[in-house]
């Protein structure tokens, strides 16, 4: 491990990736095991909608800080063979789940009014 200091900073450094190109794949592998994640508590019969929604939205600010590192703060763009941008893809992933559980959520609320 490697420690420097950034002005009043300590930084230790593990020193797993060296280049921008390994970063770069960490940070892709990162977002990937996000979206694999909001897979599994999508389709837990053991969680409410309510309990869902609430690890897919903590998951899904995760994936978007990392989205916004790699694409605003690294300057970015990583794009798939159709020019879709790779992060968009894994994003639209988190939309439909969000935006069906909140369906549903609405759904049993109106059910409970009735």
């Amino acid at each position: 491990m490697k420690k420097y200091q950034l002005g009043a900073l300590t930084v230790s450094d593990k020193g797993l990736q060296d280049t921008k190109e390994e970063i770069v794949i960490e940070l892709i592998d990162r977002m990937q095991k996000y979206v694999a994640e909001g897979k599994v508590a999508y389709e837990n019969r053991d969680y409410t909608e309510e309990q869902k929604l609430n690890a897919i939205t903590n998951l899904c600010g995760r994936f978007c800080g990392l989205v916004e590192f790699l694409q605003i703060t690294m300057g970015i763009d990583v794009r798939l063979a159709d020019g879709l941008l790779c992060t968009q893809e894994m994003f639209n992933h988190f939309h439909y789940w969000k935006m069906n559980l909140n369906i549903e959520n609405e759904r049993k609320k109106r059910a409970a009014e009735n």
